[in-house]
């Protein structure tokens, strides 16, 4: 029997795999909702590194319609949910983080750390 945790999951991964298509046709605000709706399952039924993929793509997709503001905004909420000790998704959100507020003159990036326990992956996304 499947769980109600595992069935809200397996709908993320419906959700992030439309949002892929949406992006392939550059459908951006269709991918955008997709990813919101799966980040709003994340939040109540995955952990915080399943979010901070989500909100990493989010961030991604804005940066490419050139919403400096609104990709700053998710990049920072992703680096906020991950654990310094993240190798992978931590530095390259970071580096988001960097060159954007260079490109727009801030002083310094704005950053809150939190840490978590425990995790596992999100397959899916940017």
């Amino acid at each position: 029997m499947v769980s109600v945790r595992e069935n809200r999951l397996c709908q993320v991964q419906k959700l992030c795999n439309q949002a892929a298509e949406h992006l392939h046709q550059q459908r951006y605000h269709r991918a955008i909702a997709d990813y919101l709706l799966a980040l709003e399952i994340v939040e109540e039924w995955g952990t915080p590194q399943m979010a901070a993929a989500l909100l990493h793509c989010l961030g991604s997709i804005y940066r490419q319609l050139e919403l400096y503001p609104r990709a700053l905004a998710f990049y920072r909420r992703t680096v906020i949910l991950l654990p310094e000790s993240d190798n992978e998704l931590r530095p390259v959100a970071l580096q988001h983080i960097h060159e954007m507020a260079e490109k727009h003159h801030e002083s310094q990036p704005r950053l809150l750390v939190t840490s978590w326990f425990g995790g596992e992956p999100l397959t899916v996304c940017c």
